[in-house]
């Protein structure tokens, strides 16, 4: 008789079965790895000014105010009050969602669970931002969206391919 045989053991194949049935069943360790690549995303978003659609820039009244901080007199603002070629420099430059940092510095995972994980934060203007909206007194200024708790397409690869590589191998 010419030929190939396999065997197969039962048991080993069983037990593989059983460690992936394990693994599938609490996944806190692949949400925890999760969290810390998401929250490197978001910071990506940020840096770019928004992925992958760049966001709305920030309207001339927003740069005019900001630019009142400057000092008359300054390298940035004229005696008579405008910007100097430094200052208009500088709001050229000015992206949305970065003026203190403070929202930005604030995105992590809040939850981490067997089943799943939440990463967001708790800055209070941080909705009206990710989602665009009326604001101010009397709601009379229009904030265009700016999500920036967006993951991208190659985010969500790496996620499937973490998720699988566990479950086949237990490592993350």
């Amino acid at each position: 008789m010419s030929g190939v045989a396999v065997k197969v053991l039962a048991a080993d194949v069983l037990a593989r079965l059983q460690g992936m049935e394990e693994r599938g069943g609490n996944l806190t360790g692949v949400f925890r790895n999760f969290g810390g690549y998401m929250k490197g995303s978001i910071q990506k978003n940020f840096d770019a000014g928004g992925r992958p659609v760049k966001w709305a820039p920030l309207k001339i009244s927003s740069l005019l105010s900001w630019s009142y901080g400057f000092a008359k007199g300054s390298d940035y603002r004229t005696k008579k009050g405008g910007p100097t070629k430094k200052g208009r420099e500088i709001l050229a430059a000015r992206l949305p969602l970065t003026d203190t940092t403070v929202l930005r510095g604030s995105i992590a995972p809040t939850e981490i669970r067997a089943n799943g994980i939440i990463i967001g934060t708790n800055v209070i203007y941080a909705a009206i931002h990710q989602f665009g909206g009326k604001a101010g007194r009397g709601r009379k200024v229009t904030i265009p969206a700016r999500p920036y708790l967006m993951f991208q397409d190659e985010d969500i690869t790496y996620l499937e391919m973490t998720l699988v590589n566990y479950i086949l191998t237990g490592s993350i």
